[in-house]
């Protein structure tokens, strides 16, 4: 059985999280949470860097190009909570992304 991570790895020209099947995204947004949230001490320079530059790299994970093609509503809105979250805590709120977001609201 394969272990959740959240490294990204790329797999021809996708990355990986994208080889996964919507029924596998559940799974991998809940570890993202876990492992996000876990890093928050660990990491809290890099996150303090991030704040100062005023940069916010989770929004990039909302990005079509980063998500498995045919996740439904429930799917991508799993993932837009556990990102929103993970912003406030890191107090990434008023950061820009590193995408841009093309009018809509991360």
């Amino acid at each position: 059985m394969e272990t959740p991570y959240l490294g990204v790895h790329q797999t021809g020209s996708r990355p990986y999280q994208c080889a996964r099947t919507p029924a596998e995204w559940e799974r991998w947004a809940n570890r993202l949470d876990e492992l996000l949230e876990a890093i928050t001490e660990t990491e809290s320079e890099m996150i303090a860097a991030l704040r100062q530059c005023e940069i916010d790299p989770l929004s990039t994970l909302l990005e079509p190009m980063f998500q498995p093609v045919g996740l439904d509503a429930k799917q991508r809105d799993r993932l837009v909570h556990v990102i929103a979250r993970i912003r406030k805590h890191w107090q990434l709120e008023k950061c820009a992304s590193l995408v841009p977001t093309k009018g809509r609201a991360v």
